[in-house]
């Protein structure tokens, strides 16, 4: 099995979260519409994070499914697991996300707000 590259899925996520969220520059709307184009960004990193980390477990697994363990193999999986749990970028972004998420839902007069 060759190895994953969790790096460069991240940094391929994280470009195709920029697409998605670059035709909003410039515009003044709504909370709601800033929800609505937001949730596109949302399903992609959370879809991406969920498939990179089952990808993960599953090269796991089949590192120790082998009777000879590789040292070189275990070492690589572990470098991936390693960029897996602690690249920010991503995280960083849903942490944005979760806050504005919570604050829109306690607005009494969402429907008016606008945003720059």
């Amino acid at each position: 099995m060759a190895p994953i590259s969790i790096d460069v899925d991240i940094a391929s996520t994280i470009q195709a979260i920029d697409g998605v969220l670059a035709h909003r520059e410039g515009e003044r709307i709504t909370v709601w519409e800033l929800l609505e184009r937001q949730l596109p960004a949302i399903s992609l990193t959370v879809g991406n994070l969920d498939r990179m980390y089952y990808r993960l477990l599953a090269e796991i697994e089949h590192i120790f499914e082998q009777q000879q363990l590789s040292p070189e193999r275990i070492a690589e999986v572990i470098d991936q697991a390693s960029a897996y749990c602690n690249d920010e970028r991503l995280l960083l972004r849903l942490v944005e996300w979760r806050g504005m998420i919570q604050s829109a839902a306690f607005k009494s007069r969402l429907g008016s707000a606008s945003i720059p």
